[in-house]
């Protein structure tokens, strides 16, 4: 799924920004051991992430397995305390209150796995009226009312609520967490791999919902994978995580068309292409991704890039603009043809 949909001029881009969340220098960090014996270690799952998520786009967060994208899901939906760093949630008319540790009704998470995210000894219904019944301040006629309206919107009837999860197919279960996502009217859905646990045509069912659903709230997108293909078919802005920082950061058209970072142009070229039976001919990435328990010095990237020079070794690379929008953590950042580096 390469194909770009088109968009409107995001708020930004227009000149006048209107952020609905913000995450400043975000740092994540656990213990662990290598051994039960062995010494206990920092690991830094988020270092130093910045991020800004505007009313009505979707910003795409993609990397290799392990590189913290869901830590820093967890992170912005307030699920997790970060270590440093501030999440900030905007809201009409307020000044930015900082998410901490309890996620509020104004941001939801769709996760990947839709079986394991329902309790299965209850019925779909109450699953998604419980939000409702956190929050109070209705009358269980409002409630159902509302569990209802959200399956209406979801593509399923309101005789489903009285069913359990196993009567339904893992696209109709996901389709139901995305229900429960909706019920409290949130401004911003973060979705973890929301359809990587699905079959290929289920997959566009539910990606062409969660659009649908964008385009008639006006919801704020983090949309997380490790599908760089899924990622541009949704996203406005990307941006590319490599051991739990960002390594670049763009409109998605701009990743495609000017990809700067190597680990980027990796996952680019992985992606396959429109014509049925062909995939793009390119060279694996060599080498593994780092430990994070044993974090390579200088650019994480470096061991398994092939324009690593000693800077790249000894020194760890700031995010910095390349060109209008398109921001790169490279010290030999690739240029395109007919196009300046700056």
């Amino acid at each position: 799924m390469t194909a770009r949909r088109e968009t409107t001029p995001l708020p930004e881009q227009t000149g006048t920004p209107n952020p609905v969340l913000e995450l400043r220098d975000i740092r994540v960090r656990f213990t662990a051991r290598k051994g039960f014996l062995a010494p206990a270690q920092t690991v830094y799952a988020v270092n130093g992430v910045s991020l800004t998520l505007h009313k009505g786009e979707t910003l795409g967060l993609v990397g290799e397995s392990g590189c913290g994208k869901s830590t820093l899901a967890k992170a912005a939906a307030g699920l997790i305390r970060p270590d440093s760093g501030r999440v900030l949630l905007y809201e009409k008319d307020k000044d930015p209150r900082t998410v901490t540790g309890v996620m509020p009704g104004a941001i939801q998470m769709v996760f990947q796995d839709p079986f394991s995210a329902l309790n299965p000894r209850r019925s779909i219904g109450a699953s998604i009226r419980e939000p409702l019944d956190v929050m109070g301040g209705l009358s269980r006629s409002e409630r159902t009312e509302r569990v209802h309206e959200a399956l209406s919107l979801v593509g399923l009837a309101p005789e489903h609520a009285k069913r359990y999860p196993h009567q339904f197919s893992g696209g109709q279960r996901q389709r139901i967490v995305i229900a429960r996502a909706l019920i409290r009217r949130p401004k911003v859905l973060i979705c973890d791999e929301p359809v990587s646990a699905l079959d290929a045509s289920v997959q566009a069912q539910v990606l062409n919902l969660l659009k649908d659903l964008q385009q008639a709230f006006g919801l704020a997108m983090l949309f997380i994978s490790h599908d760089l293909g899924v990622v541009g078919h949704m996203s406005d802005r990307i941006a590319v995580m490599y051991l739990g920082r960002i390594v670049e950061k763009t409109d998605a058209c701009a990743l495609f068309a000017h990809t700067a970072h190597p680990y980027a142009r990796a996952l680019l070229d992985a992606v396959p292409t429109g014509a049925p039976g062909r995939r793009k001919i390119a060279a694996p990435t060599p080498g593994e991704p780092p430990s994070p328990l044993e974090p390579p010095p200088g650019c994480a990237f470096h061991p398994r890039c092939a324009h690593a020079d000693h800077a790249c070794r000894t020194n760890c690379p700031a995010l910095q603009a390349i060109a209008p929008r398109h921001d790169v953590a490279c010290f030999h950042p690739l240029v395109q043809k007919g196009q300046k580096q700056r």
